[in-house]
């Protein structure tokens, strides 16, 4: 067996896939937890917060006792949301290798906009993470959006894109995120400060259910706009504008990356626990 049938191995014994929720039993059961087979299905664990209601919390049992699907409960903290409840989660299991995903996938569909399979969808997270370390990156991610305008055959390292709602994480000290919403913008910048560059998959992007169904962490309407102004500060502040710009657009924040923008090769970056 040669080193990366090892590595594979491995990453196939010690991956987790966190799938952080509310209000959504429904979609998790029709959609999200669709896009794995068997062979994924005990790696799988559902986390709720402990202000979940009641009835939906039942309608969760069910995933687990018809199912088997693993829950997990996390204390809501203050100024609780999607980015609290991610840091929690990296830092149960940031000795393993972790997918993130989000509530809301509809699919994954390739460069030709066909849906994958599941057994095609769990050999791609396998590769991430093989390439990701092979790039000397700590995360990776794939398309968001499956808008093809922004498919590529070949991967990015550099700031180009962000990395959000299917994400991986290496092992090692995570990193933490210190805003809830554009959380993923400040993830993906957080890890290039510290480990020079991200690996983004640009073959496979995501379907989802953003805006359209009802549940979920993000806030909507005036209250999302609101606090995305105020977290795009916090990120413009905490990166600077050589990494990242703010643009104010019809439907909220819009921020820029600076696909150019290269660490100084003295820069060292610390992230501290933020729980």
């Amino acid at each position: 067996m040669n080193d990366d049938e090892t590595y594979q191995t491995w990453v196939e014994n010690n991956l987790v896939i966190a799938i952080p929720t509310y209000g959504r039993p429904t979609t998790i059961l029709k959609h999200t937890l669709s896009l794995f087979t068997d062979r994924f299905k005990s790696k799988i664990i559902i986390y709720l917060q402990d202000n979940e209601k009641p009835n939906n919390v039942s309608e969760y049992e069910k995933l687990h006792n018809d199912h088997g699907y693993k829950l997990a409960m996390l204390p809501v903290l203050e100024g609780y949301g999607i980015g609290m409840k991610r840091n929690q989660i990296k830092k149960i299991h940031k000795k393993q290798h972790l997918l993130m995903i989000d509530d809301d996938i509809r699919a994954i569909v390739d460069m030709s906009n066909i849906k994958m399979s599941p057994e095609n969808i769990e050999n791609m997270i396998i590769e991430n993470f093989i390439k990701c370390r092979e790039h000397s990156c700590k995360l990776w991610g794939i398309n968001p959006y499956s808008n093809s305008f922004y498919f590529k055959s070949e991967p990015t390292t550099t700031l180009k894109f962000i990395c959000g709602g299917f994400c991986g994480h290496l092992p090692g000290t995570p990193l933490y995120s210190y805003v809830n919403c554009l959380e993923d913008y400040y993830n993906t910048l957080a890890h290039f400060r510290r480990d020079g560059g991200v690996y983004r998959d640009n073959r496979y992007g995501l379907k989802t259910t953003l805006f359209t169904n009802k549940g979920g962490l993000q806030l909507m309407g005036e209250d999302r706009l609101r606090d995305e102004e105020i977290n795009a500060d916090v990120i413009v502040k905490e990166f600077g504008e050589k990494m990242v710009r703010k643009h104010i657009k019809k439907r909220g924040v819009d921020l820029r990356l600076n696909h150019h923008y290269k660490n100084p090769p003295t820069l060292h970056f610390q992230n501290e626990n933020c729980l």
